[in-house]
């Protein structure tokens, strides 16, 4: 049965079984929503794709009294940040994009792709991160919201961090390797601010190359916004032992995103 969730006040969800349909049927209609729009010009399928993809989690289900019509609206999600008193005053979402909890790795995106996978639908075959398969046709210079995954998911002032951003981060924290955040078994990277003392916790989701998730709990990579050739994209990297603003993502790697907002 597909279900939707309903985001309470204290940001716990409960289920609500929409239509009778199957993960199958859902499934079905995406494709075929993607095949469709695919053949129209001024479309953009990647982001109606990825609508379609997060309904299950992002709308509200509602009645209409009258004729017990099944209808729905775009739910306005609070998406959690912290402060780490950072020069710029930039504020960090606490969970990955596609991630309920700081511990979830969440999606894997192409660079400047907004269709996100779970680790389980690349190792089913869902999607293979390669050249081949790479979508985003995008100059570089010239990232816009339209090629931005944090901001197709999370709506409003969020976005993906630019390369400067990351490095005001790394700068103004110090990171440390943990093997069991919180007792999840998870491990990843706490960094603690040295202005605030406030934390905040990455993931080591590994990458996506073609059909497989690779380096889970031992490395992290995330994507930047900033581009650096027509290959290649920046993104923080970490393992035990150091972390730094990498120069050398592939743009068609599948690597998690964590979205920031000004105040």
């Amino acid at each position: 049965m597909l279900v939707i969730r309903n985001l309470n006040e204290d940001n716990s969800f409960n289920r609500v079984d929409i239509l009778g349909l199957s993960k199958d049927d859902f499934y079905l209609i995406e494709r075929g929503v993607e095949s469709l729009l695919k053949t129209q010009d001024g479309y953009n399928p990647d982001k109606v794709c990825s609508l379609l993809r997060n309904l299950n989690d992002n709308v509200t289900f509602l009645l209409n009294n009258e004729n017990n019509i099944p209808m729905y609206s775009q739910q306005e999600v609070n998406y959690k940040s912290v402060d780490l008193g950072l020069p710029s005053g930039l504020l960090w979402a606490t969970c990955n994009v596609g991630a309920t909890s700081p511990e979830q790795a969440g999606l894997y995106f192409a660079w400047g792709e907004t269709v996100g996978y779970t680790a389980e639908q690349v190792k089913n075959g869902e999607r293979s991160f390669d050249d081949d398969s790479y979508k985003a046709k995008i100059k570089f210079s010239n990232f816009t919201h339209k090629q931005d995954a944090a901001h197709t998911f999370m709506g409003g002032n969020w976005h993906m961090p630019t390369n400067d951003d990351w490095r005001e981060l790394l700068d103004n924290c110090d990171a440390s390797w943990t093997g069991d955040y919180n007792g999840t078994g998870v491990a990843g990277k706490v960094f603690t601010s040295k202005v605030n003392g406030n934390t905040i916790f990455f993931p080591a989701g590994g990458f996506c190359l073609n059909k497989s998730v690779d380096e889970i709990d031992s490395n992290g990579y995330y994507w930047s916004a900033s581009g650096l050739s027509s290959s290649r994209a920046s993104n923080l990297h970490f393992r035990p032992g150091f972390q730094y603003v990498s120069k050398y993502g592939r743009r068609f790697c599948g690597f998690t995103v964590r979205g920031v907002c000004e105040r």
